[in-house]
């Protein structure tokens, strides 16, 4: 067996990955409980994945799910919950088994700093609470252990069969900006404030709240617009004086949108009547539509593009191992 290549600077990532099977153990064992563990969902060559282990993942999402659905829908969701969770543990079987295919093996020292660093970050260097916490959850330390190795395992064997194959420079970057142009843009934005007087049920009642509209605007031309509709507005945004907040005109109504655009900076309209309000327009500012620079968004791009490649060599990587490797779905719909 060769020891597969590991790096001290792998850690932060690798130490999430030995965390995350922790708790898949944990929930497999919560699972035992009510499902059998003997029951066979899938072999991948000779490794069986059991139902309580997909049952395991599943938990949390099915959970979820009843949360927001009820009936066919529930079940259609979690017959989809079921498929995925089981093609992600067909997919971990799958690398393991490659990784033993060829040969390969993690280091000891790389499952013991990873403990170690579990130690020290999660309980605080306290040995004995990390050993009790998996026998809380009845798993011995060779048990986390074992499940350190096997995350480590995909974690490595992984890097090289995807991450390390992935190249975006600054080329490509430009080139999907390029053809991309259009999410980029930034729409011709601006920032009003609004006092509403709702006009009344009645022709007596609308011609006093006609006045009452006048009066305010009169008052606007010479005091503090937001401290006036924040007093004396009907309308929804009344509390933040009459805040629209940066947004493009044809998200407000359009007599509202209309008169904004007439405004220059600082400039309060005249009274806008409709069968419903009286509205008065203070235009806060405008910006004008533009495209973001290809520098301000090149990083975003470039990590774009990368976890569209990673997805791309990972799901063609997985093709070949399901090629290579014996698979046998004997469970591929929830159980009754």
């Amino acid at each position: 067996m060769r020891a597969m290549g590991y790096n001290k600077r792998m850690h932060p990532v690798s130490r999430g990955w030995a965390a995350g099977a922790l708790l898949a153990a944990a929930m497999t064992v919560s699972a035992a409980e009510s499902v059998p563990l003997d029951g066979i969902a899938a072999y991948v060559n000779d490794r069986a994945i059991l139902i309580g282990d997909i049952v395991a993942m599943l938990a949390p999402v099915e959970r979820q799910l009843r949360q927001s659905y009820r009936g066919e829908e529930l079940e259609r969701r979690v017959a989809q919950a079921w498929r995925e969770a089981l093609n992600r543990a067909v997919e971990r079987a799958l690398i393991l088994e490659e990784f033993q295919r060829r040969g390969a093996e993690v280091p000891d020292r790389a499952v013991e700093e990873e403990a170690a660093a579990i130690v020290s970050e999660r309980f605080n260097g306290n040995r004995a609470a990390f050993l009790d916490a998996l026998a809380e959850e009845r798993l011995s330390l060779d048990d986390y252990r074992q499940m350190t190795r096997e995350s480590l395992a995909i974690l490595l064997l992984r890097r090289q069969e995807v991450d390390a194959r992935v190249r975006i420079g600054p080329r490509e970057a430009l080139d999907y900006y390029e053809r991309n142009l259009d999410r980029y843009r930034t729409p011709e934005l601006l920032r009003a404030r609004l006092i509403v007087v709702r006009a009344g049920a009645t022709e007596e009642e609308r011609a006093v709240k006609r006045r009452e509209a006048e009066r305010l605007r009169a008052a606007a031309a010479g005091e503090d617009f937001g401290a006036l509709a924040k007093a004396h507005s009907e309308g929804a945004r009344a509390a933040e004086g009459g805040d629209t907040g940066w947004i493009p005109p044809t998200a407000l109504r359009r007599e509202i949108a209309e008169a904004a655009m007439r405004l220059a900076p600082g400039e309060i309209s005249e009274i806008l009547e409709t069968p419903e309000d009286f509205f008065i327009v203070y235009l806060e500012g405008r910006r004008k539509a533009s495209v973001r620079p290809f520098a301000e968004v090149r990083e975003e791009i470039e990590r774009a593009l990368r976890r569209a490649e990673e997805q791309r060599l990972h799901e063609r990587w997985i093709a070949q191992l399901r090629e290579r490797h014996f698979v046998r779905i004997l469970q591929p719909e929830v159980p009754e």
